[in-house]
């Protein structure tokens, strides 16, 4: 008979159980969510998940019935952490805060967000840039808090690609780690402890958002870095593809984009080698201190 465990987090006051049997599901989700980490809890505002066998694979159930089916066990732990995010994006816009898809860091006491499609560089970009002297609120959700625009952190660990730590040399010694796939060409989870290890001191604290960065994928043989300013409109298009809260409404969020980003210097840069961009993104941030 399997033996069920769980998994308790508190991200940003969304309380969230998962219960199951598989080990490797939980392990991934618990090393995920480390700097979420919570004591098990009767509070009835808690969202319980079960992942479960079933004869033809797995089975993603909630407390309310529903359910979500799988064909194999990297699929329902994928399907598990989408989940997830879902829960606490949703539970977050209700609170008023805006979930935007990307990196999130600080120079110089304000943020830094960097948007773009899976596959552009975010996350190599920002590990970057913190080899730079810039601190980290997320590489995965800019949370633009409600009212002041201030960006909160969201430390949720950082999945690592392969090549990643052979530019970052802080990060080398993942190479020599045994790898986690996660989907997408994901090979290792990196959290906020080992991070800091890493890189000391490299963890922010809440800041304002003052600079918007729209990355394009990376071109085959593109040698030189460009980085161009984009107007505010455009900026706001470009972020509501990567902004789940459009879920529960275009319009209000649309309206928000626009209040937080008119106040920000926005651009778009077409990387080149990591060394130039991260050269040329430095530069742009320091040009706002003169």
């Amino acid at each position: 008979m399997d033996t069920k465990s769980s998994v308790h987090l508190d991200v940003i006051g969304v309380r969230i159980a998962l219960e199951s049997s598989l080990s490797s599901v939980l392990e991934c989700v618990a090393d995920t969510y480390w700097s979420f980490a919570a004591p098990p809890s009767l509070d009835d505002g808690s969202f319980v998940l079960g992942l479960d066998p079933i004869a033809d694979g797995f089975r993603l159930r909630n407390s309310r019935g529903v359910t979500q089916a799988f064909k194999d066990e990297h699929s329902a732990l994928l399907g598990t952490l989408e989940r997830i995010t879902q829960i606490v994006v949703g539970q977050l816009t209700a609170a008023g805060i805006l979930a935007v898809h990307a990196a999130a860091a600080v120079h110089r006491g304000e943020t830094i967000i960097m948007a773009g499609r899976s596959g552009s560089g975010k996350t190599t970009l920002v590990l970057g840039l913190l080899s730079r002297g810039l601190t980290l609120l997320s590489d995965e959700l800019a949370l633009i808090a409600k009212g002041d625009g201030m960006v909160l952190p969201y430390p949720r660990s950082i999945h690592v690609r392969p090549g990643t730590p052979e530019l970052i040399p802080a990060l080398a010694y993942l190479s020599s780690k045994p790898p986690r796939h996660l989907g997408g060409g994901i090979k290792w989870s990196v959290n906020s402890a080992a991070l800091d290890r890493a890189i000391p001191g490299c963890m922010a604290g809440p800041a304002p958002l003052r600079h918007v960065l729209l990355l394009e994928p990376p071109a085959p043989g593109h040698r030189v870095a460009e980085l161009v300013p984009v107007a505010p409109a455009v900026t706001v298009v470009e972020l509501l593809r990567g902004a789940p809260a459009v879920a529960f409404g275009l319009g209000p969020v649309v309206r928000r984009l626009s209040e937080v980003v008119a106040n920000c210097r926005c651009a778009r840069l077409t990387p080149g080698p990591l060394a130039g961009s991260l050269d040329l993104v430095t530069q742009w941030l320091e040009q706002s201190d003169r």
